[in-house]
């Protein structure tokens, strides 16, 4: 299907399609999450766990801008999180003004889960996408990301 943009009067099915994608992977992430038995937490705070997965010990500041999301929503996940004993805070001794997010032992222990969980998903993508395909949407997708966060 090849469609041509070049007016502003022509309508793309971006929005939509985006948003019907999006609707998509929540609905398995969830299904996912709670048949690995996790579902005391939400998508949001799978986000802030995998942030800490990838990047260790991080702070508030570091966990809000890795995770696109303000410092106030990622001070009631971290609340959560710690309230569910995924994760802990400690003083950054250099800067006694911030703290420091980290895994405890259950959160690291949930890592594998998540792992086979974005396996699932990314094997289900590469049955429908060939790589050269699946490197471009990402490509396409962090362009029109940055251009609605601006």
């Amino acid at each position: 299907m090849s469609n041509s943009f070049s007016t502003k009067t022509e309508h793309t099915l971006i929005g939509q399609l985006t948003s019907r994608q999006s609707r998509a992977l929540r609905t398995h992430l969830i299904v996912a999450m709670h048949q690995v038995g996790m579902d005391d937490i939400d998508l949001a705070h799978g986000d802030v766990l995998n942030v800490l997965y990838k990047h260790g010990r991080t702070t508030m500041t570091e966990l809000a801008r890795y995770s696109h999301r303000s410092k106030a929503t990622i001070s009631v996940l971290v609340d959560k999180l710690k309230r569910l004993g995924y994760v802990t805070s400690v003083v950054n001794e250099m800067d006694a003004r911030s703290n420091f997010v980290q895994l405890t032992k259950k959160g690291e222990d949930c890592r594998e889960k998540f792992e086979k969980i974005s396996d699932q998903m990314d094997d289900k993508i590469r049955v429908a996408l060939t790589a050269n395909e699946i490197a471009n949407l990402q490509d396409l997708m962090e362009k029109v990301c940055l251009c609605l966060e601006k």
